[in-house]
């Protein structure tokens, strides 16, 4: 299996928890990595190393995101995200 994954680094921390749980997964194919702030949408290091995504031990996704980044990428009329 080969799941088609185009988004913010919550849905392919999402997807990468889908993925581990799937025997026969064999890649997660990821297209919005060249967008530039994709790594500023969270804190930490980076989700991508060589071609490689471990699976987040951490609570929830594992994935703590960056609100302030967040809030600065909302589209016109959006409530700020505050949680």
């Amino acid at each position: 299996m080969t799941p088609h994954n185009v988004a913010s680094p919550i849905g392919t921390v999402a997807s990468v928890h889908a993925c581990a749980t799937v025997p026969n997964a064999f890649v997660l194919e990821w297209h919005a990595r060249d967008v530039d702030w994709w790594d500023d949408l969270y804190v930490g290091d980076p989700l991508i190393e060589d071609g490689r995504i471990a699976v987040p031990e951490g609570p929830g996704l594992g994935l703590e995101l960056d609100l302030d980044e967040l809030n600065e990428r909302l589209a016109p009329g959006q409530e700020p995200l505050d949680f």
